[in-house]
């Protein structure tokens, strides 16, 4: 089309709006008829590069990847772990001090160090790089979860104790601390029970059992014995006595309220029938007899 030349457009309803139309404007089965007018140009699209032309972009893009490289080389693995071993002590320095929140920020900075892409991981790093990556990784994640535990971070911290057993089974304050976590787990449910919300029996007794089995294995990895581990264990006894009690206490609440709510309105259902079977039985009995004379 030219400048301020106008084109007519029929459109048949088949390659419109068909049967369905387009209410209100546009019945059903209608052939639309459009006049357009050319007012102005825009920017001509952009001409795309020839097949050289982009190898030679790539060709200017590797060559200054590579400068940037050679400028700026990326830190080593052993750089890495060093870094990340720093920032672990200075998370554990934090922890001396009672400083959670600032211990648990310098291990965070010390995953960022040692972190690598799935790709790089799996095709750059020998399996020395890894299990030194590993073995880092494990006393972060380890001392994280402490963190998170004093923090009340309970979600996390069990996190955090699961990624720890994923990268040594063996490792005895994993499970240590994992114990630690679902004990606690089960102490939030029983301030529900202090708070009158509702909670579950079957969860708190759950979280008991996680809790012991953790204990049970951190005790079978530990050689000697540990006297932390035998405190979280005897609180874990205390919980697990106090679930006791709130069990049978919600056992006898269930005795009183099936009673209250189902047992004694079906006495009081039953007794109210037959109260009105006796009249009605009263009633035909007055009915059949004769009249006085």
């Amino acid at each position: 089309m030219k400048l301020g030349e106008i084109a007519r457009f029929i459109i048949k309803p088949e390659y419109a709006y068909g049967s369905q139309g387009c209410a209100p404007k546009i019945e059903p089965d209608e052939t639309l008829d459009f006049e357009i007018e050319l007012v102005r140009f825009g920017d001509p699209l952009p001409r795309f590069p020839t097949s050289a032309e982009l190898a030679e972009t790539r060709k200017q893009q590797h060559e200054e990847n590579k400068k940037m490289l050679e400028e700026n080389p990326p830190p080593t693995v052993d750089e890495r772990v060093r870094l990340a071993t720093e920032e672990k002590q200075k998370g554990n320095s934090c922890i001396a001090e009672k400083d959670y929140e600032a211990a648990q920020k310098h291990y965070d900075s010390g995953f960022v160090n040692i972190f690598y892409a799935k790709d790089e991981w799996d095709q750059l790093l020998s399996e020395q790089d890894r299990a030194e990556i590993n073995q880092i990784k494990l006393l972060l994640y380890l001392n994280r979860g402490l963190c998170k535990l004093k923090l009340n971070k309970i979600e996390d911290a069990l996190w955090d104790c699961d990624q720890a057993i994923s990268l040594d089974a063996t490792a005895s304050k994993a499970h240590f601390r994992r114990g630690l976590v679902y004990t606690e787990k089960l102490k939030q449910e029983f301030e529900k029970e202090r708070n009158g919300q509702f909670w579950v029996i079957d969860k708190g007794v759950k979280y008991a059992k996680e809790a012991q089995e953790s204990f049970r294995k951190a005790s079978e990895l530990c050689s000697n014995a540990d006297a932390g581990i035998a405190r979280g264990m005897l609180e874990l006894e205390r919980q697990k006595a106090q679930l006791q009690r709130y069990a049978s206490k919600y056992k006898e609440d269930e005795k009183r309220l099936y009673k209250e709510q189902i047992f004694d309105r079906m006495v009081a259902k039953n007794k109210k029938l037959q109260e009105q079977e006796a009249k009605r039985a009263m009633e035909d009995v007055f009915k059949d007899m004769p009249a006085l004379e």
